[in-house]
């Protein structure tokens, strides 16, 4: 297989977390590519289950990789670490939609989804870039700690878009929930 993306992420498996890798091919297969018992929050874990990867001959379809993650520090410097300039960081936007929520009242939560979903389904990073912006100023307007969370994903919410990534494959390449 050739990859043009992976997703990472932990998930709790009879009481243990557990990371997982998925595979992403160009025509949105995904394939399991590894599992390693540990917290997304150890970047030696990471790192570890990501050198597998290499020594596994893991094969890139493209000179650059995409990695979805659920914005974790140290899953984007175990990626980071092993794949160097290689590597493409895309933010979940799921999982930042609930980070977000948690720094709002109940009363914002479906106006802060729906505006933060209809930045993820523009085409144009153009526009995309400034409907993030107007959502950063409409989320420091009712929580700084909101606008903060949103902040903190920056521009890797955004990286789909920048690479002109549409249709169904950004559907697929957006989301850690696969």
């Amino acid at each position: 297989y050739k990859f043009v993306g992976v997703a990472i992420d932990g998930v709790e498996l009879s009481g243990e977390i557990v990371i997982v890798c998925l595979g992403i091919t160009d025509d949105m297969m995904k394939i399991p590519i590894g599992i390693k018992v540990g917290s997304t929050e150890n970047s030696e874990v990471v790192k570890d289950l990501l050198s597998s990867l290499v020594e596994r001959n893991f094969t890139l379809a493209c000179d650059q990789i995409l990695f979805l993650l659920d914005g974790s520090k140290a899953l984007k410097k175990g990626v980071n670490l092993v794949f160097k300039e290689q590597a493409l960081i895309q933010r979940c936007w799921l999982h930042k939609s609930r980070n977000i929520k948690a720094y709002l009242p109940d009363k914002y939560h479906k106006q802060s989804h729906l505006k933060l979903k209809a930045i993820m389904h523009m085409n144009s990073y153009k526009d995309a870039k400034k409907a993030y912006d107007l959502y950063y100023k409409w989320l420091n307007n009712i929580s700084s700690e909101a606008a903060n969370s949103l902040e903190d994903a920056g521009e890797e919410l955004l990286t789909l878009h920048k690479l002109q990534v549409t249709g169904e494959l950004r559907k697929c390449l957006s989301s850690t929930n696969m």
